[in-house]
C-alpha cells in the first residue's frame, strides 16, 4: 500500500551566487567525485562532511521554513525538492545534504528527496492506465573485460523479477526483461510494449573534455548485431523516447547522472529531463554492482506497489546501505572480493518537476487479460547465466514470430537444453503452451500429452485419426499437430531434447521412425508454432535455423563460478585463485557443465589437491575430462548422499522434494543427503509452473553413467516407494491424466499390478471411452489388465475390450472377448449381468432378436437377484429395444418406462439419456412426433452434459428422422450432417453405417462421400457467417446474405435445431471480434442476444439498411 505523503513539498532554493560565495563547495564536490572514481571507500563521515557544508550554504530562511514544513507534515512523509536553474549548482552532490538534527535528507524514511530545474510549467498529458508496465533493459556487450567489466545482469534481473512478478500475477504490473541489449530492440519494445517505466542497466560514461572542441555528452553502451559494444549518445536515446509516453527513465549505469556545469542539457539524465520525461533517475558516479542490484530490486518493488517516484527512490537508497560483499564498482567485476556498500546510497538522483506525479493511472486500470508469468513461490532459484549472444540473435525473433524452428547443437555440457528451455519458458510466459520430450523417455506418454491438450471438436478429430492412422505415424502426426496449431493459434512450443540418443552415428538420422515422423511433421512449413530441438550432432534435412553452440565466454564462466560459490556448490578457495580458475576454463573447453562437475569434485579439496586435479584434467583427453570430474565427485560424495543418488532412477519424471526424500527415509539424515546432491550439482532442477514448485531428477548424463556402470540400486522397495509418492500426488494434488499415466507405469515397475489394473479400469477406461479414445485403450492400457492373475479383474477387462470392439463395429472380435469374459465370470461364480447385456447387443445388431432376448432375460434375473439396480435398469432398457425392433411398441414402452424410473432413482445419467432416446423412438414409430421430439431433446441435453458422443450420434440421428417425417428436410439433413461429423471423429461404426444406408434415400450415392461434401459445405457456411461481410460483395448480395443469416437464427431458436449452440458461439465471437467493422460487431451482438432470449433486442447500433432486415426477428 502506498505511503502517506504530505501534499506540499518543501522547496530548497540555493542562492544564485552560491558558488561565488562558497567556492569550497565545488572543491569538496570534486574531491568526493575523485574518491569514487579512484575506487576509494567513501564513508558516511565523508558524506556527512559534504552534506553539512551544503546545508550551511543554504539561505538563512531555510532552517525555520524547514521546521514549519516538517511540523505541517506531521507523521506523513515530507517531500524535499532541490530547485535551481543553475547547471553549476545542480552539479553539486545534493543527495548528501545533511541536517544537523534529522540526518541525511535523501536517506531518512521521513523524507523524499529529489531535484528539479524549475516548477512545473504546463499540464502534461495524463499517464496511461495501469497495470504499471516496467521494461527492465540490460546491455552486456561481449567485448567487455571479463575480469573487470562483466556485470551481474542475471542477478539483477532475478531480483527485479522476484520483486515485480507477484504484482504481475495480481494484474497490478507487467514486466519485460529482454536478454537482447541492442538499441534497435529497445526501440521495438518501446513501440510494442509501451512501458511506463524504462530501466536501463549497463555501462554508462560522461564524456567531457574542458579544453576540447566537443560538447560534453553522456553515452550508454548497447550491444551491436555481433555482440560487441555499441555506444549510443544521449541524443540517440532521447530520440528513441520521443512520442513513446514513458513516464520514468531509470539509468542504472555509471555516470548517467553526471553533467558539465556549463549547461542544463548535457549529460544523459539531464538531456532526458529536458526532453520532457516526467521522472529521470541517474547515477552521479560509478556504482558498485551489488549496490546497483539492490537499488534495482527495491526501486522496482516500490514502484510496482504504487509508491510515488520520490518515495520509491528514497526506499531504494536505503536498500543500498546494507553491508554486502561484492566487487568495488559497477564496472570492476571481480577486483575486490568483499567490500561494504558504504557511500553508494547517495549516487542515485531523481530529476522531476513534479515528483508526486503518478506513473500510471490506477483508477483507470485497463482490463488486462492474457497469459501472465506465474509468480513462483521459489522464484529466482533457477538462475540462467550468460548466452547473451545467442539470446540476442534468437530470442527476440522467436517472441515476435520471425523465427519458429531452431536446432541447437554442441558438445555435451555446453548448455543446449538449458538454453532451449530458457527460450521455451520465455514463450510460455507470453501465453504459449509448452511441451517437452527428451529422447529416452517414453514417446507414447508425450504423444498422449499432446492429444490431451486438444479439446472440443479438435479432440474428436484426433480420436478418429488415432484409429485410422494407427500404422501411419506421419499421417497421425500431421493431424494432431495441425489441430494443436489451429486450436492454440500457433501459440505452442515443442522441445525435442537430447536427440543424439536416437541418432544413427553414421548417417545422423533418427533411428526411431515414429519420432522422425512427428519431428518432420512439426517442422512442416504448414505449421505456425515453435519447434526447438537439441542434439550433439546436426540433423539431416532440418527445416529451420541451426545454432552451433560453442563454449561459455570467460565472463559467463566466471559469473557461473560466482553463482556456484554463492549457492555453496563451489569451494571459495578455487574462486579466489584466479589463475587456477582460468586454467580450469581452458582445460574444460569452456564447458559450463564441466565447471559444475569440477566444482563438485573439488568442493572438499584443499588448494594443493585442487591444483593437482586441474593439472590432471589438462593432461587428459577432452572426452575424458567430464568423466574424471564425475568420478571424483562420486568418490567425495558423503556415503548417505551416494546411496540416495543410486536410488533416484526409480522416478521416470521430475518429482518435488518430498519424492527425493521418500527414497531415503531409511537413511540417518535424508535431508542432509538431499542437500549434498544439490551442493554437488548432481540433480537436474526444473520449475513446475502449474504447481509452483521446484522438481528434481537425476541429471541425464549422470543417469546414463550410473546405468552403464551398473551402480543403480534395483531394490524393488524403491520402486514401491516411488509409486506410493505418485499415488499420493494423484489423490491430493495432481488429478490429471498425464500424472495418472505416470502413476500406472510406476505401479507396474513396482510390480503392484493389481493397483495399476484398478486405476485403469476404475478411472481411465470410463473417461477415455466417453472421449472416444478407443484405439489408445485397446493398444496400450487394456492388454496388461486382460492378463491379470485376478480372474474378476481379467473378466472385467475382457468385457471392456469387447464393448470397445462393438463401438468399432468388429462384432466377431467383440463376441470373442465377451464370451471369454463370460466363461471366467461363470467359473468364479460372479453373477454379473452386464457381460450378458453386451453379448445381447451383438446379436441384436445382427438381427437375431430371439438370441439377444434370451441373453437379456438371463441378465435381468441376475441383476434382480443380486440387487444390481443399475444393471437392472440397463437390462430393462435393452429388452425394450428388442420389443421395439419386433414392432411390439406397448411392451417396449412398458420396459423402457420401468427402466427410466430406476435409472433416475439411482442417478445414472448415461442410462437415463439412452432410455429417453429409446422412448422417443417408440413415439416416433407411433407417429406422435411432438412427444417423440420432446423425449429426444431431453436425451440430447443429458448426453451433451456428460460428453456421451456415441449417444449424441444416436439421438441426433433420430431427431433427423422426425424432421424428415414432418417434411422438414433441411432440418433433417442438418441433424444428420452433425451426426456424420461426430461419428467420423470417433469412428462410431453403427452411426456411419446408418448414414451410408440413408444416403441413397436422399438422392446421394451410397456411402459417406455425400455426407462429407455436405459437412464441408456447412463448415464453409459457418465460416462465412463468422468472418462477416468482406466489403467486396454487391449491396444486393450483402442483403441476401444478411436475410439468410437472420432466417437461420430465427429457425434455430424456434425449431430447436441441433446446431443452435454452434451458431450461438459463432455469433458471440462475431460480437467481440475487434478485427470486424463496428456495424458487424453490433449485428453479432443483436443476433446473439436474440438467441439468448431477448425478443426485442436493441437495434440502435445498426445502420438503417441492416436494421430493416433484422426487424424480421420481431415479426
Amino acid at each position: 500500500m502506498p505511503s502517506f505523503v504530505h501534499p506540499e513539498p518543501f522547496i530548497l532554493r540555493p542562492a544564485e551566487d552560491l558558488l561565488e560565495r562558497r567556492p569550497d563547495l565545488r572543491h569538496a564536490a570534486g574531491q568526493l567525485a575523485h574518491a569514487y572514481a579512484s575506487g576509494r571507500i567513501v564513508t558516511d563521515a565523508d558524506l556527512q562532511k559534504m552534506g553539512a557544508a551544503l546545508w550551511s550554504a543554504l539561505p538563512p530562511e531555510t532552517a525555520p521554513g524547514f521546521e514549519a514544513a516538517l511540523a505541517a507534515a506531521g507523521m506523513n512523509i515530507l517531500p524535499v525538492i532541490l530547485e535551481s536553474p543553475s547547471a553549476a549548482i545542480q552539479a553539486l552532490p545534493w543527495e548528501t545534504l545533511y541536517h544537523p538534527a534529522y540526518g541525511f535528507l535523501a536517506r531518512e524514511a521521513r523524507f523524499a528527496f529529489s531535484r528539479r530545474y524549475a516548477p512545473p510549467q504546463a499540464q502534461s498529458a495524463p499517464p496511461r492506465p495501469a497495470p504499471l508496465k516496467i521494461l527492465h533493459f540490460t546491455a552486456l556487450p561481449d567485448d567487455l573485460n571479463p575480469e573487470t567489466e562483466r556485470l551481474d545482469v542475471e542477478k539483477e534481473q532475478e531480483r527485479v523479477q522476484d520483486a515485480v512478478l507477484p504484482l504481475v500475477a495480481q494484474g497490478q504490473a507487467l514486466l519485460e526483461t529482454p536478454d537482447d541489449g541492442r538499441l534497435e530492440t529497445l526501440k521495438d519494445l518501446l513501440e510494442r510494449f509501451q512501458p511506463h517505466v524504462l530501466f536501463l542497466s549497463g555501462h554508462g560514461e560522461f564524456v567531457y573534455d574542458p579544453g576540447g572542441k566537443r560538447e560534453p555528452f553522456g553515452i550508454f553502451l548497447f550491444e551491436n548485431e555481433s555482440g560487441a559494444g555499441r555506444p549510443a549518445s544521449e541524443a540517440e536515446i532521447a530520440q528513441a523516447l520521443v512520442g513513446r509516453g514513458v513516464q520514468m527513465v531509470v539509468l542504472s549505469a555509471c555516470e548517467s547522472g553526471k553533467a558539465a556545469s556549463d549547461a542544463l542539457n548535457n549529460g544523459l539524465a539531464r538531456r532526458l529531463a529536458a526532453l520532457g520525461v516526467p521522472h529521470v533517475i541517474g547515477m552521479r558516479e560509478s556504482v558498485k554492482d551489488r549496490a546497483g542490484i539492490a537499488f534495482a530490486d527495491a526501486l522496482c518493488r516500490a514502484l510496482a506497489e504504487g509508491e510515488r517516484p520520490d518515495v520509491a527512490l528514497q526506499t531504494a537508497r536505503a536498500a543500498m546501505t546494507a553491508p554486502s560483499g561484492g566487487p568495488a564498482r559497477r564496472e570492476s567485476g571481480w577486483s575486490v572480493a568483499a567490500e561494504q556498500l558504504s557511500g553508494q546510497w547517495c549516487l542515485p538522483m531523481l530529476i522531476s518537476p513534479d515528483p508526486g506525479r503518478s506513473l500510471a493511472d490506477f483508477a483507470l486500470a485497463s482490463a488486462f487479460s492474457g497469459s501472465l508469468p506465474r509468480a513462483s513461490k521459489q522464484q529466482g532459484k533457477l538462475l540462467f547465466i550468460g548466452r547473451r549472444r545467442e539470446l540476442r540473435k534468437y530470442k527476440h525473433r522467436l517472441l515476435t514470430g520471425a523465427l519458429n524452428r531452431l536446432l541447437i547443437t554442441g558438445a555435451g555440457g555446453h548448455g543446449k537444453t538449458t538454453l532451449a528451455r530458457k527460450l521455451a519458458r520465455e514463450l510460455e510466459a507470453r501465453g504459449y503452451r509448452f511441451f517437452e520430450w527428451r529422447a529416452g523417455s517414453p514417446w507414447r506418454d508425450f504423444q498422449a500429452e499432446l492429444a490431451l491438450a486438444l479439446t472440443g471438436e479438435a479432440a474428436k478429430q484426433y480420436d478418429r485419426a488415432a484409429i485410422h492412422f494407427a500404422e501411419q505415424p506421419e499421417r497421425l502426426a500431421q493431424t494432431c499437430l495441425g489441430l494443436l496449431d489451429a486450436q492454440y493459434n500457433g501459440k505452442i512450443v515443442l522441445l525435442f531434447d537430447n536427440l543424439e540418443a536416437i541418432q544413427d552415428d553414421q548417417t545422423f538420422r533418427l533411428k526411431d521412425e515414429t519420432v522422425q515422423a512427428w519431428l518432420q511433421a512439426a517442422c512442416s512449413d504448414k505449421m505456425n508454432f515453435v519447434v526447438l530441438a537439441t542434439s550433439r550432432w546436426a540433423l539431416p534435412d532440418w527445416n529451420g535455423e541451426h545454432l552451433p553452440l560453442t563454449g561459455m565466454s570467460k565472463g559467463d564462466f566466471l559469473r557461473l563460478a560466482q553463482a556456484l560459490t554463492e549457492r555453496g556448490q563451489m569451494n571459495p578457495l578455487l574462486l579466489a585463485d584466479r589463475a587456477r580458475l582460468h586454467a580450469a576454463y581452458k582445460a574444460l573447453g569452456h564447458n559450463p557443465r564441466g565447471l559444475e562437475r569440477l566444482a563438485a569434485a573439488t568442493l572438499t579439496m584443499n588448494p594443493q589437491e585442487q591444483a593437482d586435479f586441474i593439472t590432471a584434467l589438462q593432461q587428459a583427453q577432452a572426452e575424458q575430462r567430464q568423466d574424471m570430474a564425475l568420478e571424483e565427485t562420486l568418490r567425495r560424495l558423503p556415503p548417505e548422499a551416494y546411496r540416495l543418488l543410486c536410488r533416484l532412477h526409480a522416478y521416470e519424471a521430475p518429482v518435488p522434494r518430498e519424492g527425493i526424500i521418500k527414497l531415503g527415509l531409511d537413511l540417518p539424515d535424508p535431508e542432509a543427503a538431499f542437500g549434498s546432491l544439490l551442493a554437488f550439482s548432481l540433480l537436474d532442477v526444473s520449475e513446475n509452473h502449474e504447481y509452483e514448485t521446484l522438481e528434481y531428477q537425476l541429471e541425464p548424463t549422470l543417469l546414463d553413467y550410473l546405468r552403464d556402470e551398473r551402480l543403480t540400486d534395483e531394490d524393488l522397495r524403491l520402486y514401491h516407494a516411488a509409486a506410493s509418492l505418485l499415488l499420493w500426488l494423484l489423490a491430493h494434488e495432481r488429478n490429471t491424466y498425464p500424472h495418472l499415466a505416470l502413476t500406472i507405469q510406476a505401479l507396474r515397475r513396482a510390480e503392484r499390478h493389481a493397483e495399476a489394473d484398478r486405476l485403469t479400469l476404475d478411472i481411465l477406461v470410463g473417461k477415455y471411452t466417453l472421449d472416444g479414445r478407443y484405439a489408445e485403450l485397446l493398444a496400450r492400457w487394456l492388454p496388461p489388465v486382460c492378463n491379470s492373475p485376478d480372474l474378476q479383474t481379467q473378466a472385467e477387462a475382457l468385457g471392456q475390450t469387447g464393448k470397445l470392439w462393438i463401438h468399432l463395429g468388429d462384432y466377431d472380435t467383440a463376441l470373442d472377448y465377451l464370451q471369454r469374459a463370460l466363461v471366467i465370470r461363470q467359473q468364479i461364480g460372479d453373477r454379473d449381468g452386464m457381460t450378458l447385456n453386451n453379448i445381447s447387443g451383438i446379436y441384436q445388431a445382427r438381427g437375431d432378436y430371439q438370441a439377444a432376448l434370451d441373453y437379456l432375460q438371463r441378465a435381468l434375473v441376475i441383476s434382480q437377484q443380486i440387487g444390481d439396480r443399475a444393471g437392472e435398469g440397463a437390462t430393462l432398457n435393452n429388452i425394450g429395444q428388442i420389443y421395439q425392433a419386433r414392432g411390439d411398441y406397448d411392451t417396449a414402452l412398458d420396459y423402457l418406462q420401468r427402466a427410466l424410473v430406476i435409472l433416475q432413482q439411482i442417478g445414472d445419467k448415461k442410462g437415463e439419456g439412452a432410455t429417453l432416446n429409446n422412448i422417443g423412438q417408440i413415439y416416433q414409430a407411433r407417429g406422435d412426433y411432438d412427444t417423440a421430439l420432446d423425449y429426444l431433446q431431453r436425451a440430447l441435453v443429458i448426453r451433451q452434459q456428460i460428453g456421451d458422443r456415441a449417444g449424441l450420434c444416436a439421438t441426433l440421428f433420430n431427431i433427423g428422422h422426425i424432421h424428415a417425417q414432418k417434411g422438414e428436410i433441411r432440418q433433417a439433413v442438418s441433424a444428420w450432417v452433425t451426426v456424420y461429423v461426430i461419428a467420423k471423429q470417433i469412428n462410431e461404426y453403427q452411426a456411419l453405417q446408418a448414414l451410408s444406408n440413408l444416403a441413397p434415400q436422399l438422392g446421394m450415392p451410397a456411402g459417406l462421400e455425400g455426407w462429407e461434401r455436405l459437412a464441408q459445405q456447412m463448415q464453409n457456411e459457418e465460416g462465412g457467417m463468422q468472418n462477416g461481410e468482406d466489403g467486396q460483395e454487391t449491396e444486393q448480395d450483402g442483403e441476401a446474405q444478411l436475410r439468410g443469416l437472420v432466417r437461420r437464427v430465427k429457425q434455430a431458436v424456434e425449431e430447436k435445431r441441433p446446431e443452435t449452440e454452434q451458431l450461438f458461439q459463432a455469433l458471440s465471437k462475431m460480437a467481440t471480434d475487434g478485427a470486424l467493422p463496428p456495424e458487424l460487431r453490433a449485428l453479432g451482438k443483436v443476433l446473439r442476444d436474440y438467441m439468448a432470449g431477448v425478443r426485442n433486442p436493441d437495434l440502435s447500433g445498426l445502420p438503417e439498411a441492416m436494421r430493416r432486415v433484422v426487424e424480421e426477428l420481431r415479426g
